[in-house]
């Protein structure tokens, strides 16, 4: 039974045995006992009807029957909410373990995320495409390489027809195939340009995702760490920057430098309450380990 049930309930009591209420209230009249014993009759058993048989303590029959329905619906209801936290956490955990299992097989390669899939797909569309374009190219080709051939056999069977004008339809001739192979030569540099400019663009952009991811990558770390240092001692605060630019400083291999920022930390984790030590305690430990391989 919650604390404001029992007092409301004992002051209930009060008034239908008559007693005085603490106070300016006085005693309870004829119709308050009345109207607090009808209350608490219908809060153990509803508003049905009670039959007290006279010459019976009557009073402490009920109190002791309120107190005891009371008790039992403060029970089921601590039972019913002990049932919803048990159900709560076992589907957090079964959220947890379908998440662990997915990164275990994301990691393995065997399954992808929703961006990754559009990303495959997006690859695989830009492939096909430029596949296409390729047999175009090689068709277009071909056709023309099949109609330099035709305009060649129709010139040798001209030239054995007659010679007639033989010079001046091989200087067209010439003529022709020069413009042609020079059509050619700027088509071919034309399409070097696109791709030139194609893979550029796609360069531009990869470089552009890898600044935003790297962008997020920082942000999120900025978060986690306001998130740690939130509430934290102005001590515990200075060691983790400490750490933190012991850490850089090891990775640009700068040793000796990390080394001194390490004996600033220690001297600033000595002064840290237990539970302050006890959250940068395995961070100091592995820069530690770090600084001695």
């Amino acid at each position: 039974m919650t604390g404001n049930t029992q007092e409301c309930a004992d002051t209930m009591i009060k008034i239908m045995r008559g007693e005085k209420i603490k106070g300016d209230w006085g005693s309870p009249s004829y119709k308050d006992v009345l109207d607090a014993t009808k209350w608490l009759v219908e809060q153990a058993w509803g508003k049905s009807p009670i039959i007290i048989q006279p010459g019976s303590d009557s009073g402490y029959d009920i109190r002791r029957m309120i107190l005891l329905e009371l008790q039992k619906k403060d029970e089921q209801e601590k039972k019913l909410r002990e049932k919803e936290r048990r159900e709560k956490l076992r589907e957090d955990n079964r959220k947890n373990m379908k998440k662990k299992l997915f990164n275990f097989f994301h990691d393995l390669g065997l399954v992808r995320t929703e961006k990754e899939k559009r990303e495959f797909m997006k690859q695989r569309a830009a492939r096909r495409k430029y596949r296409e374009l390729e047999r175009k190219k090689g068709e277009e080709e071909n056709r023309k390489i099949e109609a330099e051939e035709e305009r060649r056999q129709d010139t040798e069977r001209k030239n054995e027809e007659g010679k007639q004008g033989k010079l001046e339809e091989e200087r067209k001739l010439i003529a022709t195939e020069k413009r042609e192979r020079e059509e050619v030569r700027r088509n071919k540099q034309e399409e070097e340009k696109r791709r030139e400019e194609a893979g550029r663009k796609r360069k531009y952009e990869e470089e552009k995702e890898k600044h935003k991811k790297e962008a997020e990558l920082a942000e999120k770390a900025r978060i986690e760490i306001n998130k740690k240092r939130e509430g934290k001692s102005r001590d515990f605060i200075k060691c983790h920057k400490l750490l933190l630019k012991a850490g850089k400083e090891l990775q640009n291999n700068n040793a000796a430098e990390a080394k001194k920022l390490y004996s600033k930390t220690r001297k600033v984790y000595i002064k840290l309450g237990y539970f302050e030590k006890k959250e940068m305690y395995h961070e100091l430990t592995g820069l530690y380990n770090n600084l001695k391989r």
